[in-house]
């Protein structure tokens, strides 16, 4: 799974949605899409994203799970998070091997 946060410069509602994006990434990986460059409005067109911020809960498929048009409390994305698998914890503990994986790979981390 994956949450898509969609965002514009000029938006002032936009930094604490971004700011639960940086939150949630221990958990489950966030893609932020600027919604005024060319790749961030071509992934909010395929969503149908008319408001920003809009969160997008989405399957590995790409497929939505919920869309949220505010910003939503914390505990209520890992509640959600934490339904939607058949292993509560496998979100989270396949988000922390692949961040090991790559602070690994980036130097961060001794071998």
């Amino acid at each position: 799974m994956k949450l898509k946060i969609f965002i514009q410069p000029t938006c002032p509602a936009c930094p604490p949605a971004k700011k639960l994006g940086k939150k949630l990434e221990k958990d489950i990986v966030v893609e932020y899409f600027d919604i005024t460059q060319p790749h961030g409005l071509s992934e909010a067109t395929y969503y149908d994203i008319m408001t920003t911020p809009t969160l997008i809960l989405v399957e590995d498929s790409g497929k939505k799970i919920k869309t949220w048009t505010d910003v939503p409390d914390e505990d209520e994305v890992i509640k959600l998070l934490k339904s939607k698998t058949s292993n509560p914890k496998s979100v989270f503990r396949q988000r922390r091997v692949l961040r090991s994986r790559a602070e690994h790979d980036e130097g961060r981390v001794k071998s």
